[in-house]
């Protein structure tokens, strides 16, 4: 079984880093960073709506949730989903 809480590098694919984003989750709730590409991963903190955040270029398709995620370097560093992001899901 593998572990959840690995990235395996084989899964990212890098698109055009340093890209500006809102957040942008269409809900109530903050949308959550986490230390890795999958809900299985720990918080690492949450943002309101209107945060804006910066990628660092990394995209993960994760198997398990079906979704794609984005890795972020700021404000802080961790992962969030595509979908929180508005940006495209692979």
């Amino acid at each position: 079984m593998a572990d959840m809480n690995k990235i395996n590098v084989n899964d990212l694919e890098n698109v055009a880093g340093g890209e500006k984003r809102q957040v942008n989750t269409k809900t109530t709730q903050n949308g959550v960073l986490r230390a890795g590409p999958g809900t299985s991963f720990e918080r690492v903190t949450s943002y309101p709506n209107g945060t804006w955040v910066t990628t660092t270029g990394n995209v993960s398709k994760n198997r398990e949730d079906g979704r794609t995620w984005y890795e972020l370097c700021s404000p802080d560093y961790g992962w969030m989903a595509g979908r929180i992001l508005d940006l495209p899901e692979y």
